[in-house]
């Protein structure tokens, strides 16, 4: 998988998912000043992708994880 695949799959998917710091924006545009959220749950999300998930496994573990 190439890198602009991967950055283009943590774009999308970071905009269908809900920061959990309790700002209600999107994971992919959370801009809560000292958010801490948003940092481990795109961590995570470049992690699954890296590991060759795909977006509904990736979308499952993290309504498992996250609510």
């Amino acid at each position: 998988m190439g890198a602009t695949e991967s950055s283009s799959r943590v774009y999308n998917l970071s905009h269908r998912l809900m920061c959990t710091c309790g700002c209600n924006q999107i994971l992919g545009e959370c801009n809560h000043v000292g958010c801490t959220a948003s940092t481990q749950e795109m961590a995570d999300l470049r992690t699954d992708i890296a590991a060759g998930q795909t977006d509904t496994e990736i979308l499952a573990r993290f309504a498992t994880t996250y609510g």
